[in-house]
């Protein structure tokens, strides 16, 4: 029972991390492009 249930919150932590990282490539994705586009404007 006790491993199982430790099991399951693995699995919640890692997807919760999983979900996480996404969103944290998300934005440094769109910031990077957002400054190489100010960057190319400015010249």
């Amino acid at each position: 029972m006790v491993q199982a249930a430790v099991n399951g919150f693995q699995m919640d932590a890692s997807e919760k991390m999983a979900e996480i990282a996404v969103e944290l490539f998300v934005i440094l994705c769109c910031t990077g492009c957002l400054g190489v586009r100010q960057l190319l404007y400015k010249k």
